[in-house]
């Protein structure tokens, strides 16, 4: 009867393909599991809210899974995924007086013990809900989740909720031609949209008293601390904030042109973005990105803005195409088997790429915008265009998969899809790649396409060391004139 009246519910979406089997008769109380993965917050949460309708006893719960490889994932990045999990173990608390349990383990592992009830005191998960994904590693890893669900009789539902599209329904379409431009990202949102409205915040979450098992400190998973500029907070909160701030000037969002934003920050406050700053939020599911899509549009009601692809709504889509994209296409973030990827003989040079990475290439413009990225996480999207150009096809003809993996290293936004689509972009290997003879200045002027405006003052306070070297070298007659490290 529960699963009944789960599966008749008016306002369930569409849901993925998957076997359902029924819990044993015996038992009359049936905790559901809440798998937070991406989606980390209240709002907007569909597996969440199903589970607080239907379930008198809630486990939500994440999983630090021991194949997140410390030396792949930046200090910085996962000190943001712990601040958004303290964050929503806070607001559990607070508004609900529940809690985030934090396991650590192997996902199939955990998986099973939860099924047995061990960890739970009187409570055994015996139904489990979540948030699909895209990614080959999370595809793998759920397989083999609802395989064991399966085994143990426990019953799953999983939601589509980190894009603006059901992704799967997308794809499985009659028809369906992954999109390489956006006017063809455009006729598939008017074949399968209008977007979904965000649903609210639960009212109601079960209460939760279950001792132990605490978001942890991130001294106890590196040895090395954050950084202590600049970096974004993490968290809901802090999201629906940052959304708020950006939309209370609705001409801001009316009339945004990402191309026309400063790659160099604001003046006076080179550290800060001349854009939104909504990219982390988006990629941890702090923020809903159906939230953001249906408030940019209240923003921009009845005023003559900008229209896609430069407007805030564009840059929404190009999220989009990526993750269809990623969906779609084999191999999507490798450079053999890939059909959206030309094949390039690209060298290889261990120095090359250590001075790209360290900000040693001798280009202040390039070695600044590096620092920014290794010191705050992130980057305005020309300096990613600029680095990445200079890179790849622009100076220094390394493979775009190395850049690729470095940002994911680093920036609090690596999204997969996200990071895989734009450096097969910036590469110029990529359909939707700009003429692969366009290649960007790495000393640009103020007018430049890459909005390099503030430049000085965003080198002296990325690059410190490289201004104090030329204020000396001018004060000494400037006698010495060395070739930059990348070119050597």
């Amino acid at each position: 009867q529960h699963l009944a009246h789960l599966l008749s519910s008016q306002r369930l979406p569409s849901l993925s393909h998957r076997s359902y089997v029924f819990p044993s008769p015996h038992l009359n109380r049936m905790a559901a599991g809440v798998w937070f993965r991406k989606c980390l917050r209240l709002h907007d949460n569909i597996a969440l809210a199903k589970a607080a309708e239907t379930h008198d006893d809630v486990v939500p719960f994440f999983i630090i899974d021991p194949s997140f490889d410390k030396q792949k994932i930046g200090v910085n990045r996962f000190h943001f995924l712990l601040e958004s999990l303290r964050d929503l173990d806070e607001q559990l608390r607070k508004k609900y007086k529940s809690r985030l349990l934090v396991f650590h383990g192997k996902p199939a592992k955990v998986m099973q013990d939860l099924f047995k009830g061990k960890g739970l005191g009187k409570l055994k998960v015996e139904s489990l809900f979540y948030e699909r994904d895209i990614e080959p590693y999370a595809r793998a890893r759920d397989a083999e989740v609802e395989e064991l669900s399966r085994k143990y009789g426990v019953p799953t539902m999983s939601f589509s909720g980190h894009t603006l599209l059901d992704l799967d329904l997308v794809v499985q379409d009659s028809g369906f031609k992954p999109p390489i431009s956006m006017s063809m990202m455009q006729k598939l949102m008017d074949k399968h949209g209008p977007v979904s409205t965000p649903l609210p915040a639960p009212k109601k979450i079960p209460k939760l008293t279950i001792k132990g098992h605490e978001v942890p400190d991130i001294s106890s998973l590196y040895k090395e601390e954050p950084s202590q500029r600049h970096l974004m907070p993490g968290g809901e909160r802090e999201a629906l904030q940052r959304l708020k701030s950006n939309c209370s000037d609705k001409n801001f969002i009316a009339n945004f042109q990402k191309p026309k934003t400063e790659s160099t920050g604001q003046e006076g406050a080179p550290w800060e973005p001349s854009t939104t700053g909504l990219s982390p939020y988006f990629h941890f599911g702090c923020l809903s990105i159906r939230k953001a899509w249906h408030d940019f549009e209240k923003c921009s009601k009845g005023k003559k803005g900008s229209k896609p692809p430069m407007s805030l709504i564009g840059q929404l889509l190009f999220r989009e195409m990526f993750y269809i994209l990623g969906a779609s296409v084999p191999n999507y973030d490798k450079d053999k088997g890939n059909s959206t990827c030309k094949k390039i003989p690209w060298t290889k040079s261990k120095k090359m790429i250590k001075a790209w990475e360290e900000g040693r290439t001798g280009y202040p413009y390039i070695d600044a915008l590096m620092c920014q990225l290794v010191q705050t996480g992130w980057m305005h999207h020309l300096g990613r265009h600029a680095v990445a150009c200079f890179l790849t096809r622009g100076d220094l003809w390394q493979n775009w998969t190395v850049g690729r993996d470095i940002f994911d290293k680093y920036l609090l936004d690596a999204d997969w899809a996200v990071n895989n689509g734009n450096w097969l972009w910036l590469a110029g290997v990529a359909p939707w790649s700009s003429p692969f003879f366009q290649v960007y200045d790495p000393s640009p002027g103020p007018k430049t396409s890459l909005n390099a405006k503030h430049a000085p003052e965003f080198i002296r306070h990325f690059l410190p060391e490289a201004s104090r070297k030329r204020r000396a070298s001018s004060q000494s007659g400037g006698a010495t004139k060395k070739r930059p490290a990348a070119a050597k």
